[in-house]
């Protein structure tokens, strides 16, 4: 297998649209050889906003983009037990190949549960 140099670039919760429903979103740059094929988010205690109801959860791969060397992971429908709009969560994210094994080191950020009227790209 080739040398591992992927990074998580930015975690992001948003809502799916849907009333209730969240989407998970990961980043992950410079996996150019795509040996991630998911990515483990755990939401860790204590929490700023209501509980989140699946937890941790796997966000599965969706997309590359060559030019700019990174990968999107989507984890939906997360649902929280009530509005978690700009409510803040420390999380864990983990990378693994497809076999489970863990890639890379996990990386802890702070997200902030985005408003819908957000607009910013994702893979930015």
């Amino acid at each position: 297998m080739a040398e591992f140099g992927g990074k998580i670039k930015r975690i992001r919760i948003r809502p799916t649209g849907k009333p209730s429903e969240y989407k998970i979103i990961v980043v992950v740059k410079d996996d150019t050889n795509q040996q991630v094929k998911e990515v483990e988010v755990q939401f860790n205690d204590p929490f700023e906003g209501p509980d989140p109801v699946q937890n941790p959860v796997n966000c599965g791969f969706v997309k590359y983009v060559e030019e700019r060397k990174k990968s999107r992971f989507v984890y939906k429908p997360e649902t929280f037990d009530g509005d978690p709009i700009d409510a803040s969560y420390n999380v864990t994210a983990t990378m693994k190949d497809g076999n489970g094994n863990v890639l890379g080191v996990p990386t802890d950020q702070e997200v902030m549960v985005e408003d819908p009227d957000d607009e910013t790209d994702l893979l930015g």
